[in-house]
């Protein structure tokens, strides 16, 4: 097979970077710093560094015979909320190009939404309301947002715990509390 590199030109990987990370998808992106015939190309990946290292020759076969310095793979099937470790592989007339280990990490999951386990207004008196609510599965922080007659009125900061005292109220007026999940990877409402 031919080849557009010269004979004294060695073949390497110049960048293998992700993108498009999800929660249990990721596509690799990786370029030559030559235009060359692949014969075949293929990647490796563990959530541990060392399987990587130790058993590249557990790889996936993508494709072969393509001519090009840029490659792309998607990884699917991956677990939420997981460092991977990955190389990705070239065989250029007859040997075997890998690139350096890198990393990256899946989104989490959506967090479950929360549910309102208590109300108590305390109007009248120092116009507050306590609300609670039972931990959303998933979550790690939580917003609340409070609605006047139908109008958003107030919105809370970020909330670590499971409990928020509104202290914006005024007697007149109808109000609905709203409790917003929250991790790194969505906000569930």
């Amino acid at each position: 097979s031919s080849s557009n590199v010269s004979p004294s030109t060695v073949v390497k990987f110049t960048s293998t970077l992700v993108s498009e990370i999800k929660n249990d998808s990721v596509v690799i992106n990786a370029k030559l710093n030559s235009k060359t015939n692949i014969t075949k190309y293929g990647y490796c990946y563990s959530t541990k560094k060392t399987d990587v290292t130790a058993y590249k020759k557990l790889i996936t076969a993508c494709s072969s015979n393509i001519n090009s310095n840029a490659l792309s793979i998607s990884l699917n099937k991956l677990s939420a909320n997981t460092e991977y470790y990955f190389c990705v592989w070239v065989v250029i007339s007859g040997k075997t190009v890998y690139s350096d280990i890198s990393n990256f990490k899946t989104k989490a999951n959506a967090p479950a939404k929360a549910t309102i386990k208590t109300s108590t207004p305390n109007l009248g008196i120092n116009d507050t309301a306590t609300f609670s609510w039972n931990a959303a599965s998933g979550a790690d922080s939580y917003i609340v947002k409070i609605y006047k007659d139908g109008v958003l009125w107030s919105t809370s900061n970020t909330i670590k715990g499971y409990q928020y005292v509104s202290n914006k109220l005024t007697a007149a007026g109808t109000y609905q509390a709203e409790i917003i999940s929250k991790n790194s990877a969505d906000t569930v409402t």
